[in-house]
């Protein structure tokens, strides 16, 4: 009995290489659309101040990026597998590679849009944590330092 793939010839076991390469593509592809919505609706909590959505998002976006890591580090040892014996591109994953790419530039481009956002939006609300911090009568007991596990405030 054959366990090793190099015992098979390879256009034998191509097609299931080929399926099982589209497969997390095109998981790889849901996970991506899912992040840049993500990316999307922080964009718009960071415009309407919405901290409390914010925060959700954020572990949104952080619980995607691991699966899409995690995507990363099986496809990537497929697409090796398939390189030892082709050179691409292959005409039967191009189309969604394609989508792939494009998704993921778009991804990229929102989230340099948030950082910029973000940037913008710290020095008001450091403004803002200072007024509720010292205003008399606020009842604020807290540390003259703000703490955040999310975002860096008082740098």
């Amino acid at each position: 009995m054959k366990n090793n793939t190099r015992d098979i010839p390879f256009s034998e076991y191509r097609p299931r290489l080929i399926a099982r390469l589209r497969a997390f593509l095109f998981s790889q592809e849901n996970s991506l659309s899912r992040y840049l919505l993500v990316l999307e609706k922080i964009t718009q909590d960071l415009r309407e101040e919405n901290m409390s959505r914010l925060e959700t998002h954020i572990q949104m976006e952080q619980a995607l990026i691991r699966e899409i890591t995690g995507n990363r580090k099986v496809l990537i040892p497929l697409e090796n597998l398939l390189g030892e014996h082709e050179t691409g591109p292959w005409p039967e994953l191009t189309p969604i590679q394609t989508q792939i790419d494009r998704i993921r530039k778009e991804a990229l481009r929102k989230n340099l849009e948030n950082q910029a956002l973000l940037s913008r939006r710290l020095p008001v609300l450091r403004d803002q944590i200072s007024r509720v911090k010292t205003r008399p009568g606020s009842g604020f007991t807290g540390s003259r330092e703000a703490d955040s596990r999310y975002l860096n405030i008082s740098a």
